[in-house]
């Protein structure tokens, strides 16, 4: 699924309709630390049908940008991503315009799936359908890489390999995938997970590596891709109902079952 953009009726050009679908992370593995902190990556990440939805619309408060929120108001915060979004276009392009955010979470909190990154990248996309002169696509992406590692890709909207630290994004050619997604109801904190991972490295070289061969994925250039997710050690060790998830969907006739991101939620690929 791409972030999607729709004119509400009856709002004329001020107000648009956004979908912000979640991802998963077929496959994650950490290459290394970066000279600037960030962790070097390589990931194959795909949209999903789950998204949330956001209505944003134009105001006379010159520079000023709201959010709504009705089910989670503690996301209802200039720190919120999507009103960081809002907030870098407004200065990147000069535009003489305040924003009003009214955002439906579907998409699980602290979950693995980038909601908040997906919000972020819904509302540059939806800042330029109405801004009377677009940045375009390069300037979308260095303010999307500004705000965070996932951002770019969810602009791009489509299957993507993920390099450097995550905001490096090529498409790529998937088959039509059917997956289960399995949501816990509590969420894990991304720093913490990279840096139990850290931690459970330098315990025992190579704690990140199963000694079975993971399954792989066919990819529509010809090419295949293991599914493995490199943060995954550290996950269950967080939260062990994740492996006991894992292995329930595979038992239950999954292809493979892993972690998405940094977790908690688990993807089973299926037939």
């Amino acid at each position: 699924m791409r972030s999607t953009i729709g004119r509400v009726n009856g709002e004329g050009e001020n107000t648009v309709r956004l979908r912000a679908p979640a991802k998963v992370n077929l496959y994650l593995k950490i290459l290394g630390v970066r000279p600037d902190g960030y962790h070097e990556i390589e990931s194959l990440m795909a949209p999903v049908s789950l998204h949330d939805e956001l209505v944003l619309s134009v105001t006379e408060k010159k520079g000023r940008v709201s959010i709504s929120c009705p089910d989670y108001p503690e996301l209802e915060s200039p720190d919120n991503l999507a009103c960081r979004a809002a907030r870098a276009y407004i200065e990147e392009s000069g535009w003489k315009a305040g924003l009003s955010i009214t955002l439906t979470k579907r998409i699980p909190l602290a979950a693995g799936l980038g909601g908040g990154s997906s919000d972020a990248a819904a509302v540059l996309l939806g800042c330029d359908s109405m801004a009377p002169e677009p940045l375009g696509r390069e300037r979308l992406h260095r303010i999307a890489a500004s705000i965070g590692s996932d951002v770019p890709f969810f602009l791009l909207g489509r299957p993507a390999l993920a390099t450097g630290r995550g905001t490096s994004v090529e498409p790529v050619e998937l088959p039509r995938l059917w997956l289960v997604l399995a949501c816990a109801p509590f969420g894990h904190e991304t720093a913490r997970i990279y840096a139990l991972t850290k931690q459970l490295t330098k315990v025992k070289a190579g704690g990140n590596k199963s000694h079975l061969v993971p399954p792989t994925l066919e990819l529509g250039s010809g090419g295949t891709a293991e599914l493995v997710n490199h943060l995954q050690v550290a996950g269950e060790r967080r939260s062990p109902e994740i492996r006991r998830v894992r292995e329930s969907l595979v038992e239950a006739g999954a292809l493979a079952a892993l972690m998405s991101g940094s977790g908690p939620s688990v993807l089973g690929v299926c037939e």
